[in-house]
């Protein structure tokens, strides 16, 4: 039914289930990533849409987190090259303003009009609250209980009008309201990733999440390996931004230092096209001049060489060439994962989805991780000659605070009466 081939005594099926290629796992894994801002989302579409040309911008190897946030930005892309009523329609309780992503159905338009239809900007009740000033503009708990007071709207029953309507100079000035970091690299989103969880409505309800989109991990792996692939998640997509790669503290003004507290034991951690991930890359081995010949891919080399890759390194040697995919998915039958092939088609004027077969490949898990700390000496370095580090110095006079409160530390007699009259007051 689901795809697996094997002709199995009834008292064996239990020991096959736990390694058929057909017992797979989904992975529901989800990660959220904000635009930085109304103005870089009003731009941004419009990059999206041809009316401004898109920034070339380098980044190395090394910068994962900014790898890690133009990934996502590019799924938005992906979202926003989509019709809006396409959108709308893959909308859910949890994700009642952005759809989930990667979009299940894409319909890209070629041509798109000069108007930015986001709800935001059709929501006419918050337009007329910001005009009137309302004491319980942007207050979560004073939109559940208008009645109840709180500190920090007392002063701000102001209603008069004021007109918002921004010039054509704070217009510009809210185009280039990223800081230097995200401009050099061409950024519209957050460069950390936010983790919510999942059965949190992403709504309205509080102003940061206004912009915030969610993304699903949506890879298929067996059942035996979803430990590992739950591992990537935990120790490598929720360390980008942190430890396995560790930012100056003066990025925003523009400083692309970059190094790690945590990296690999062997090896270094790079992105790959192909898979769509981040992998490990283990160090290779250094040959002598007179291995440099090419290896021979002859049978008995397969069978010593592929029971010590994973399903990673297995998909990616299977997509070299056919005669590779052949060879390897052969040899390696029991490693593969199935999973059923859907196709969309139209039926009576409507979508419906059909399963067209099944789908026969390697998954993109790789073996467990280990990790070691590398000391903080490197960054301690960069801040002693970072040409963004500004210090100001001030030539005032030090203030003696001892004598400002009336009190001489170095006069004995002083400091018996202030504690004569600490004691008085205890």
């Amino acid at each position: 039914m689901f795809g697996c081939k094997r002709l199995l005594l009834r008292e064996r099926i239990s020991e096959h289930l736990r390694v058929c290629s057909a017992s797979v796992v989904h992975c529901g894994m989800q990660w959220n990533r904000q635009l930085l801002n109304k103005a870089a989302k009003k731009r941004f579409k419009k990059i999206v849409k041809g009316f401004e040309p898109m920034k070339n911008c380098d980044f190395s190897d090394q910068d994962l987190d900014v790898i890690s946030a133009l990934q996502d930005q590019n799924e938005i892309r992906r979202a926003y090259r989509t019709k809006r009523s396409v959108r709308q329609l893959q909308r859910n309780y949890f994700t009642p303003v952005n759809p989930l992503l990667p979009l299940r159905i894409f319909d890209e338009t070629e041509e798109f009009l000069e108007v930015d239809s986001s709800d935001d900007e059709l929501r006419k009740n918050e337009l007329e609250l910001k005009k009137k000033k309302s004491p319980f503009d942007g207050c979560y708990l004073c939109k559940l209980e208008p009645g109840f007071q709180h500190l920090h709207v007392l002063g701000c029953m102001s209603t008069q009008n004021v007109d918002e309507t921004p010039s054509a100079e704070s217009k510009n000035q809210l185009m280039e309201s990223r800081p230097d970091f995200y401009q050099n690299y061409g950024l519209f989103v957050d460069r950390c990733a936010h983790f919510i969880n999942a059965y949190h409505p992403k709504g309205f309800i509080y102003d940061w999440v206004r912009e915030m989109h969610t993304f699903i991990c949506g890879h298929v792996v067996r059942r035996e390996e979803f430990s590992n692939h739950h591992l990537y998640h935990a120790h490598l997509q929720q360390l980008l931004d942190a430890d396995a790669c560790v930012r100056c503290p003066l990025w925003r003004d523009g400083c692309k230092f970059v190094t790690a507290k945590l990296k690999p034991t062997k090896g270094r951690i790079r992105f790959n096209d192909y898979l769509g991930i981040f992998v490990h890359e283990p160090v290779p081995m250094p040959l002598s001049p007179g291995d440099s010949k090419p290896v021979a891919t002859s049978l008995l080399g397969w069978k010593l060489v592929l029971p010590y890759l994973d399903s990673a390194s297995l998909k990616c040697l299977s997509a070299t060439n056919s005669h590779h995919r052949h060879m390897v998915q052969n040899l390696c039958y029991d490693q593969t994962v199935v999973s059923i092939d859907w196709v969309r088609i139209q039926k009576n004027e409507q979508s419906v989805w059909i399963q067209a077969g099944y789908k026969r490949n390697f998954s993109s898990v790789q073996s467990s991780i280990e990790w070691i700390v590398v000391p903080a000496s490197e960054l301690s370095r960069h801040l002693a000659s970072c040409p963004f580090n500004k210090v100001h110095k001030y030539e005032d006079e030090r203030i003696n605070l001892s004598e400002w409160h009336g009190v001489n530390f170095g006069d004995p007699e002083s400091l018996k009466t202030r504690n004569n009259r600490l004691h008085l007051l205890s």
